[in-house]
């Protein structure tokens, strides 16, 4: 049997290991921390724990479902603007006879 070096999954990441995780920049994740991301910090050592980080992106998660129907009231609002924009336009060509 062949020796392979196992992949340790730690449970606390140093933010560069996060953005590892995430493929979201460092940048990105201190202004995360900042807007309220859950994390740890000891004097100068910051960390944020893996099933604490997956957690809090669930509040993100954005259902299909709910991009349709986000896209069914931009249409609707466009479609209502069109309209009056049509009336006001028929108002007043209608005024200039």
């Amino acid at each position: 049997m062949e020796d392979r070096p196992q992949t340790v999954m730690r449970e606390y990441l140093s933010i560069n290991e996060l953005a590892s995780y995430t493929g979201v920049s460092v940048r990105t994740l201190r202004a995360w921390i900042k807007a309220g991301m859950p994390h740890y910090r000891i004097g100068r050592l910051l960390r944020i724990k893996r099933s604490e980080f997956d957690e809090w992106m669930k509040r993100f998660r954005v259902e299909e479902d709910e991009g349709a129907k986000l896209d069914a009231m931009v249409d609707e609002v466009l479609r209502d603007v069109g309209m009056h924009v049509a009336k006001r336009r028929a108002r007043k060509s209608k005024g200039k006879r």
